[in-house]
């Protein structure tokens, strides 16, 4: 998130980044800590907090959007419902059977929702704009590590798929502009880059 991190500190923003080990611990004392962070930094700027957050980070912003104050978040490239890839890797290396199970929370079919909570939310994906995507023995389109309807989550406020890859999405300057934007309007402005945009 470096290169984000980057942008919006060029742009006026007060970046902070949480330094744990999130793959440790299991998402609900995940969340609490995060909704603990996330409290304290908006009592010190005195006022609700913007996140911006990739891949399962998406799913931990997800969780907290409820519990802490969030004015709004971009997620970048989340995987909303669980990602074929965490079921493939886990096949692949089975660690699961020796009691940790670092791909449980975001494996295909796992419960996705919106939290109830006041935060506008917007999300942006890559993919190809074919059924192909970047990597092509995940079924439909995808970024190489999240399909687009993985990504998908109903309820948000806007979403948009670039074609951009997984890993460097929070790279691309086409990416860091609709996300700074997010945060300002609440909204992605048109972009000639889009492949799908809901």
């Amino acid at each position: 998130m470096f290169p984000m991190a980057y942008v919006l500190r060029k742009k006026g923003y007060r970046v902070e980044t949480p330094t744990w080990a999130y793959h440790w611990h299991k998402l609900p004392d995940i969340a609490a800590q995060l909704a603990a962070d996330i409290n304290v930094l908006a009592e010190a700027t005195g006022g609700p907090v913007d996140v911006v957050s990739h891949s399962y980070g998406g799913i931990l912003a997800r969780s907290v959007l409820a519990h802490a104050p969030i004015r709004r978040a971009v997620l970048l490239a989340p995987p909303n419902q669980g990602a074929q890839t965490a079921q493939i890797a886990r096949d692949l290396i089975p660690v699961h059977k020796v009691g940790w199970d670092p791909f449980a929370q975001i494996l295909p079919g796992i419960p996705s929702e919106l939290p109830r909570g006041s935060a506008e939310v917007g999300i942006i994906t890559g993919g190809t704009g074919d059924r192909r995507g970047f990597n092509p023995v995940l079924d439909g389109d995808n970024d190489q590590t999240v399909r687009v309807d993985e990504a998908r989550l109903p309820g948000v406020d806007d979403f948009v798929v670039l074609p951009v890859r997984h890993t460097f999405l929070m790279a691309h300057p086409e990416v860091q502009r609709l996300t700074v934007a997010f945060l300002r309007e609440g909204a992605f402005p048109p972009s000639d880059a889009a492949l799908y945009v809901d």
